[in-house]
């Protein structure tokens, strides 16, 4: 099988032949032409996909639909190669509550490359492990990134933290570790159970979660803390609402983050690779 940046290649092979890093989003729509996100900027490609050639994409990318029935209600599902990849369609709604996603006509894949060492200053922060960290930021900025390099870091040699990735929406690839690395993803579990797991049963020295629920999960974070368990963890904000939604006080009093840690969209220009 391809790997991802072979296959998405192959697919805008004749519109775009600069560096496939710099692409951080391919905008896919039945009967339109393709538009890539480059550098934070979408820009159209001449590149058209009519209607056979969009239902045969979308098939490669989710291997079937029906297996993501639950994610994509939420808008979303994770393709073959770990990507979350964000859709458009008619929603089905029943008692006034979304219950499928039907005629889907656009896909978005939010491209999400492994860089080793991208989050070395990070883990220095963190005190090679010794410190909760908390990362805030707006979408596309690079968190699921640093995170996915700083869980490399931690469950490798010399420290071989046991870290528990809670992959709420698939995207941790398992083959981004090699076999030295001492991690165990828990893919598509929600928050809540996945956190519960990860303390009570896996005996865990870290655990990591991309766009944590502070609001509906605070508890299980702070019981988390005060268990001994290292959480790194990111969310959606900006420095301004980080600071006004005032939900983050009580995480914030209590200490559960020794830092807290700011990524602009302008990170993914420096990300050493």
């Amino acid at each position: 099988m391809k790997s991802d940046a072979e296959y998405y290649h192959s697919l805008i092979q004749d519109e775009y032949s600069g560096d496939f890093n710099e692409l951080s989003d391919i905008k896919i729509t039945r009967d339109k032409s393709i538009f890539l996100r480059k550098n934070g900027h979408f820009i159209k490609t001449e590149r058209f996909v009519f209607g056979d050639e969009f239902n045969e994409i979308l098939t490669t990318l989710s291997g079937g639909l029906y297996a993501h029935e639950d994610t994509l209600i939420q808008g979303y599902f994770t393709d073959i190669f770990g990507n979350r990849c964000g859709v458009s369609g008619r929603a089905v709604k029943e008692n006034g509550e979304v219950k499928k996603i039907s005629d889907i006509d656009t896909v978005i894949i939010r491209l999400s490359p492994f860089y080793r060492h991208c989050a070395d200053n990070l883990f220095e922060l963190s005190d090679r492990g010794r410190k909760s960290i908390l990362i805030y930021g707006p979408p596309s900025c690079g968190k699921t990134t640093l995170l996915r390099d700083l869980a490399f870091s931690l469950s490798d040699l010399p420290l071989s933290l046991h870290t528990v990735v809670i992959d709420t929406k698939c995207e941790f690839r398992a083959s981004d570790y090699p076999d030295r690395c001492n991690i165990t993803i828990l893919r598509g579990y929600p928050f809540s159970k996945g956190m519960d797991i990860a303390i009570k049963s896996m005996s865990c020295d870290t655990v990591i979660c991309d766009e944590i629920p502070i609001f509906e999960a605070a508890d299980e974070t702070i019981n988390a803390a005060f268990c001994g368990v290292n959480i790194y963890a990111s969310i959606h904000s900006s420095d301004r609402g980080f600071i006004k939604k005032s939900y983050y006080n009580r995480i914030y009093e209590l200490g559960v983050f020794s830092e807290y840690y700011s990524v602009q969209r302008e990170f993914k220009k420096s990300l050493v690779i």
